[in-house]
C-alpha cells in the first residue's frame, strides 16, 4: 500500500516495523494497566482510541513527506490493536469456569484465528474497493465490533482492591 503510494521501500518497512513494535509495547503496557484498573475499562478504552486512530488515518494523505507521521500513527495504531487482541487471552481464562476454561479459551484462539484469515481477504478487498482509507476504515470498523463485544462480557477481570 505504502509503496503503491510512493514510500521508499525503507519507509513502508519502517511502518510495518513501527506497526509491530507498538504492538509489543501495547501489549505490555495493556498488561500492566489491566493490573491496576481491571480489564472492562482497559480494553474497552484502548479499542475506543484504537476506533478513534484508525479513522484518524483514514484522513491522513499517503505521501513521502508525511512519513514520520504516518509511521508514528501505524505504531499507535498497531499498540492498540494488538494489545487488546493480546490481552483478551487473559480475560477468556478469566470468564470461563474452571472445570471449562481450556476449551473456553482454545475456542478464544480458534475464532481469533479464523479472524486473522478473515481479515487478509476483507483488508485486500477494502484496498481494491476504497485504497488507504477504506483499509484504515476497516480496522475502525473492527475496532468498533470488538468494543461492542467487550461490552457485552459480564466476568471481566475485576479492578484490584486495594487496601
Amino acid at each position: 500500500m505504502l509503496i503503491g503510494a510512493g514510500f521508499a521501500q525503507v519507509d513502508a518497512s519502517s511502518a510495518l516495523a513501527a506497526f509491530n513494535f507498538g504492538g509489543v509495547g501495547g501489549a505490555v503496557l495493556g498488561a500492566l494497566v489491566i493490573q491496576r484498573l481491571g480489564s472492562r475499562i482497559t480494553l474497552m478504552g484502548m479499542s475506543a482510541i484504537a476506533v478513534a486512530s484508525a479513522l484518524a488515518m483514514t484522513a491522513m494523505p499517503l505521501a513521502p513527506p508525511m512519513a514520520a507521521g504516518l509511521i508514528a500513527m501505524f505504531a499507535l495504531t498497531g499498540g492498540l490493536l494488538n494489545a487488546v487482541q493480546t490481552t483478551m487471552y487473559a480475560v477468556a481464562a478469566h470468564v470461563y469456569p474452571t472445570d471449562i476454561r481450556g476449551t473456553g479459551v482454545g475456542t478464544a484462539v480458534a475464532v481469533g484465528r479464523i479472524g486473522n484469515v478473515v481479515a487478509s481477504y476483507v483488508g485486500a478487498f477494502a484496498l481494491d474497493s476504497g485504497g488507504a482509507p477504506a483499509f484504515f476504515a476497516a480496522w475502525a470498523l473492527a475496532m468498533a465490533v470488538v468494543f461492542a463485544s467487550l461490552a457485552l462480557v459480564r466476568r471481566h477481570i475485576p479492578r484490584p482492591v486495594r487496601s
